[in-house]
């Protein structure tokens, strides 16, 4: 038994030390950066929230200066906003959450592929709507076990490929040839063969309760897109801001504003730097006109 155990006991310790590797770099690169809003708000004297998936990330923070923080991050659900607007509901006094309504959000496309294991740090146990075992699994075994986890190994292998490609520089959406082909493509991984979630259908008609009792107000956001999505989307829509509407909710729709500038975006349905300034503007300018409308 003893030579057994000396023989198994390099490949235990090969096993640990890649698991130590991963969850080293998959911390820094996910887990600390998608929680440093946590440690940052102590600060921070804020009116309002903007909550997406990777369709708010080009806003970055130029809304900062009027009080309005994004914490958007790219495949975040419903589930993972309503764990992050508890704790913004309880740190601070706002007036209003921004949320995003686009057509693909209630899919179990957006079920399937989410933050859960880092947003989770935004509730504690107590405050949260998970089981011992679930909430300890999500935020401890996901998290450091990373040989277990899927996302984990995702994001490792994402890190090592962009490190071995290094040299490549991608092009912006205005340089890249075939658009209505990737259009079409990028919408059937958003609409295709999917359907609506109900659990996610349920963590946004949570949201909406939750705002309304603590008296905030819920303001859904459609982002920009490309002609070319918009063109393969056509009507597809999982409903969200038919959720939103039915709970009195004002959606601010910019999907076609950008429709003919190919060049304020990066890819099919995500603008660029220059396109994030410009619609962080529009935003700023459509929230001011609308509150001054609500007076």
């Amino acid at each position: 038994m003893k030579k057994y155990f000396q023989k198994l006991s390099p490949f235990i310790l090969g096993v640990l030390a890649i698991n130590i590797l991963v969850t080293f770099v998959v911390d820094g690169l996910y887990y600390e950066p998608y929680t440093r809003m946590i440690r940052q708000i102590d600060n921070e004297k804020l009116r309002g929230v903007i909550m997406a998936d990777s369709h708010g990330l080009p806003l970055k923070q130029n809304l900062k200066d009027q009080g309005i923080v994004n914490v958007s991050w790219g495949s975040d659900s419903y589930e993972d906003m309503r764990n992050k607007l508890q704790f913004y509901l309880k740190e601070k006094q706002l007036d209003y959450v921004l949320i995003s309504a686009d057509n693909h959000l209630l899919s179990n496309y957006r079920e399937n592929l989410n933050n859960i294991e880092a947003s989770i740090n935004y509730v504690p146990f107590t405050e949260s709507v998970y089981g011992f075992w679930e909430y300890s699994y999500l935020k401890y075994i996901k998290r450091y076990f990373s040989l277990v986890s899927p996302k984990n190994r995702d994001i490792f292998l994402a890190r090592l490929k962009s490190f071995l490609k290094s040299n490549l520089v991608s092009k912006e959406w205005k340089d890249v040839g075939n658009k209505v082909a990737k259009g079409e493509k990028r919408v059937d991984l958003h609409f295709s063969a999917l359907q609506k979630s109900e659990r996610l259908a349920i963590d946004l008609e949570s949201m909406i309760a939750l705002c309304k009792a603590n008296g905030v107000q819920v303001i859904g956001v459609k982002y920009p897109l490309t002609s070319a999505y918009l063109s393969a989307m056509e009507s597809s829509n999982f409903g969200a801001d038919s959720v939103l509407r039915a709970n009195d909710c004002k959606i601010l729709d910019f999907q076609e504003v950008f429709a003919n500038r190919n060049d304020l975006f990066s890819d099919e349905d995500h603008l660029n730097k220059e396109g994030g300034e410009r619609f962080a503007k529009m935003l700023e300018q459509n929230l001011t006109n609308y509150q001054a409308s609500a007076q």
